[in-house]
């Protein structure tokens, strides 16, 4: 199965001359994707053509120092902006950028040249406003040698401009193979939450708890309360310079939270064969939040969707299985007696008691990543469908799963049903 990764380098210390090209391409850049969208707001029917020929045509005539490929580009995200922008009932500012956006570069406009010696660098030709310039990409070893097994071959690339420097990020598409749900031999379950981000259990196919390791969150809910606490502060003291500061410091903070647990849940499954990441469905979690301002705010924040994005990719790029189940009281049934009775402590959420055969409950994110991978037993041994599934990321998809699988009695039907010996005997 193909799969796409992102190869990132930092672009070299630019003479003035190459500095000044690539800057005035970033800012022309942004121009004209600006132009796009205002010519699509003015009629909306003319993406019907994704190469919007008139529109290209006033484009080439107003911005002519720019590289025709690059313009075309230019169009085509403008058109992926306009579509995200129609499609989303809640955004009601049209997109226009005052800030700086990738530029865009396919096989057209970039050319490799080859590894620099001696060095972990490359020289690579960029179109730009001012023509070709030849420029160095600095990069890790790991990505250098990636990229030079494919041949320097790409899918594309997008240049970006951070403070005083510019970015190359490089899409390659490289291959795995992904295990059929007839060879899983191990399950990884994953629990996400705010008190611990993510929580994994391992059992093999006999039900077996192999391995499991919690990720605690403590740390991240303290950092992330300074950050709204800052924000608030500059806020009401009207300090606008350091509020500009402070833009994009908690994002980028949770991206590399997520990046780092993603990376340590698959390097754990990466030690089984046949292994197969099972996650929640997570949907409609924010609006049916009822709680405190604070907690209100900390489930509006929570990054799940990302992370889970993160899991997923790395997966398929290490050779790993991912599916989805429904999430509906998953840390409510009890693994021991299979009946939905766990009851959870007032004081505390992690801690509950069974009410049919009196089990202790002391971690009840634990719980639901053990009948997260239950689950995906009664789904494997009925073949009802996988939710989340998507073949062309290498899943398998026969039926979608109906509101009937979310009902009370059929979750705990199906978890006492599938303790491991029903697996077993299929």
């Amino acid at each position: 199965m193909k799969s796409v990764r992102a190869l990132s380098f930092k672009i070299a210390d630019p003479n003035p001359g190459k500095e000044r090209a690539l800057n005035r391409t970033v800012r022309l850049f942004r121009r004209v994707v600006n132009f796009y969208l205002h010519r699509i707001g003015e009629s909306p029917s003319i993406i019907g053509n994704k190469n919007m020929p008139d529109v290209y045509r006033e484009a080439k005539a107003m911005y002519p120092d720019m590289n025709t490929a690059l313009l075309q580009q230019a169009g085509r995200v403008a058109i992926e902006q306009y579509k995200a922008y129609a499609n989303n009932d809640n955004n009601s500012k049209f997109p226009h950028f005052n800030s700086f956006i990738p530029v865009r570069y396919d096989k057209r406009t970039m050319t490799v040249y080859g590894e620099s010696e001696g060095k972990f660098s490359l020289w690579v030709s960029l179109s730009t406003t001012e023509g070709r310039k030849v420029v160095l990409l600095q990069g890790s070893k790991q990505h250098i040698e990636l990229w030079d097994s494919l041949g320097f071959d790409f899918r594309d690339a997008r240049l970006y401009r951070r403070g005083d420097d510019y970015y190359l990020i490089v899409h390659i598409e490289t291959e795995a193979e992904i295990p059929s749900q007839d060879d899983f031999e191990h399950f990884v379950g994953v629990d996400l939450g705010l008190n611990n981000l993510a929580v994994i259990g391992v059992q093999d196919r006999d039900g077996n708890i192999l391995e499991s390791k919690f990720f605690d969150g403590g740390y991240v809910g303290e950092k992330r309360k300074k950050f709204h606490a800052k924000r608030r502060e500059y806020g009401i003291r009207k300090l606008w310079y350091k509020l500009r500061r402070t833009k994009g410091k908690e994002k980028r903070f949770m991206r590399d939270v997520n990046h780092k647990i993603s990376r340590n849940i698959v390097d754990i499954a990466s030690e089984y064969d046949n292994a197969v990441i099972v996650m929640e469905k997570l949907e409609g979690i924010r609006s049916n939040v009822r709680g405190s301002r604070d907690h209100n705010r900390k489930v509006h924040n929570w990054n799940f969707s990302q992370l889970q994005e993160f899991i997923q990719y790395k997966c398929h790029v290490s050779g790993i299985a991912y599916r989805k189940v429904v999430a509906y009281k998953t840390s409510s049934v009890c693994t021991t007696c299979g009946h939905l009775a766990i009851r959870r402590s007032s004081s505390n959420a992690e801690v509950g008691v069974c009410k049919k055969c009196g089990y202790d409950v002391n971690a009840a994110d634990f719980l639901g990543a053990i009948n997260i991978v239950r689950r995906l037993f009664f789904y494997m041994e009925n073949n009802t469908g996988l939710c989340g599934s998507s073949p062309n990321r290498g899943c398998n998809d026969s039926k979608a799963c109906s509101a009937a699988e979310i009902d009370s009695s059929l979750l705990e039907h199906e978890l006492r049903r599938s303790m491991p010996r029903s697996l077993l005997q299929t």
